[in-house]
This record gives C-alpha cells, sequence and structure tokens, in this order.
C-alpha cells in the first residue's frame, strides 16, 4: 500500500509542477521538453513506478502504467508549448485526472474496499492564465 501512496504522490507532485508552468505568464521559458522532463525525474515518478511494478498487483500496475503513460502525454504537450488555457491542453489533462481516479479505484480494490469506486473524481482546475505580475506589486 505505501508503494502505490508514494507514486500517486509522486504523481501529483508532477501534475502540480506541470500545471504551473502550464498556466502561469511567466513559467513560458519552462515550457520546454529539457524542463519538463527535469520536472518529471524531481517528483520521482520514474522511481515509485518501477517500485510499483514489481510489487504491485497486476490490475494495479495496469492503471499504474496507464496513469504514467498518460501524465506523460500532458508532459509532452506542456513541454510542446501547450497553455493551460488551449483545448489540446485542457483534453490531455482530463485524460489524466480519469487515469489517476482509476488508479486510485483500483488501489482502493486492492485493499478490499467494498466502496473502492465510490470515491470523487479528481477537480477540475482553472483553465486560465495566471498573468506575470508587474514589478513592485504583490
Amino acid at each position: 500500500m505505501e508503494v502505490c501512496v508514494e507514486f500517486l504522490r509522486a504523481l501529483m507532485r508532477a501534475y502540480e509542477g506541470l500545471y504551473d508552468v502550464a498556466c502561469r505568464e511567466d513559467r513560458a521559458a519552462d515550457r520546454n521538453y529539457g524542463a519538463v522532463r527535469d520536472l518529471m525525474a524531481e517528483a520521482g515518478t520514474a522511481d515509485s513506478r518501477q517500485l510499483l511494478l514489481v510489487t504491485g498487483e497486476s490490475h494495479v500496475t495496469m492503471a499504474c502504467e496507464h496513469a504514467f503513460a498518460v501524465l506523460r502525454d500532458l508532459r509532452d504537450a506542456v513541454g510542446r508549448g501547450l497553455t493551460a488555457d488551449t483545448r489540446a491542453y485542457q483534453e490531455v489533462d482530463s485524460r489524466f485526472r480519469d487515469a489517476l481516479h482509476d488508479f486510485r479505484v483500483e488501489v482502493r480494490r486492492s485493499q478490499g474496499l467494498a466502496d473502492a469506486d465510490d470515491i470523487r473524481r479528481p477537480r477540475v482546475p482553472p483553465y486560465e492564465m495566471v498573468p506575470v505580475q508587474p514589478a513592485g506589486s504583490s
């Protein structure tokens, strides 16, 4: 179970970092493949994924792989310069939130929870750009 939770935490660290890059006008320079690849590495997604793949039940590992693949799609979208206010970004983001929900459900099923499917879906973030603040303002 701890391995699943660590993978989930790594997914969320990476997702939140990608979202931050995608929605802030002052992060335009970070919307490139090198920066988002580094962001994913710092989040620890690959390491926690590998540990889960060798210790998890097959239905959990399949959900893990799908969530990781869609997160990579989101990384690639942001790396290509897509921003949160574009339809293309929002479509990949929606696919990630669906995959994240499916992973959570499979982890709950692996714990034998009778209500495994009865969890809230991940919230939809605001898809608007955060403008650059003028110098000297807070």
